[in-house]
């Protein structure tokens, strides 16, 4: 019979020894294992700067073990730069864009703290950045002016998906939309080793830009972060993500 609890390791060994000869036994191995399962109320958040968020995490189980959880954070930019959370699941961004602006944000079962949940928070300035995608991933400079012509810039899901070419390179096209407006005189960079980058910038109307993205085949998967810099070199980061597959 299992324990009610995991135990250290949890493996456990049973052995079985013979009533005739005690110096003969034989020995198994056990994994012991649970079916609880932790959810965390939203899977990606964008949280301003130094402003507070609060999180729930759910523990459920068929028995009856410790539903509390404990929380972490976790980033490139940790532990100075991407904020904090309490044992509540209040998470404050820092006062500053770090260099990622992306965070982990964990729970973990202190019942078993091999079941655990994340949200991804993506930290922003104060004017907010949307992330989009046109309604299809368009390759060529040809392809990128219809889609700015016919307007066919749409808000996607979060994050946007982009795929790495077998070979070669792979240019791909996404939209920036923000109340305050984009100009071609900002810089628009992509997180991470400088593998993806932006090679065009267009204006689509009504404080839209319309970037095309270059995407090697080399690119290393992940979620990236897309910044944004104007001319007196204000540094904010877009509101929603981008995962190389």
């Amino acid at each position: 019979m299992a324990p009610t609890g995991l135990p250290s390791g949890g493996t456990v060994q049973v052995t079985a020894t013979s009533h005739a000869d005690s110096s003969k036994s034989a020995t198994a191995s056990v994994t012991v294992s649970s079916d609880i399962a932790v959810s965390v109320s939203a899977s990606s958040s964008s949280v301003e700067l130094g402003a507070t968020q609060s999180f729930r995490a759910t523990v459920t189980s068929s028995g009856k073990p410790d539903t509390s959880v404990r929380w972490s954070v976790a980033g490139s930019s940790c532990p100075n730069s991407c904020g904090s959370v309490d044992a509540n699941g209040n998470y404050t961004a820092p006062q500053v864009v770090p260099a990622s602006s992306l965070v982990n944000l964990t729970a973990t079962s202190v019942a078993d703290p091999s079941k655990q949940s994340f949200a991804v928070i993506t930290i922003t300035s104060h004017f907010a950045l949307q992330l989009s995608a046109p309604s299809t991933l368009s390759v060529g400079t040809s392809s990128l002016l219809t889609a700015i012509s016919s307007n066919t810039c749409s808000l996607a899901g979060n994050p946007i998906s982009l795929t790495r070419p077998v070979s070669g390179t792979l240019v791909a096209d996404i939209c920036l939309f923000s109340q305050a407006g984009f100009d071609t005189s900002m810089s628009y960079t992509i997180s991470g080793p400088g593998d993806v980058n932006v090679i065009s910038k267009q204006p689509a109307g009504l404080g839209i830009i319309h970037l095309t993205l270059q995407i090697p085949a080399t690119a290393a998967p992940g979620e990236r972060t897309l910044f944004i810099q104007n001319v007196n070199l204000d540094r904010t980061a877009a509101s929603g993500v981008l995962r190389i597959e």
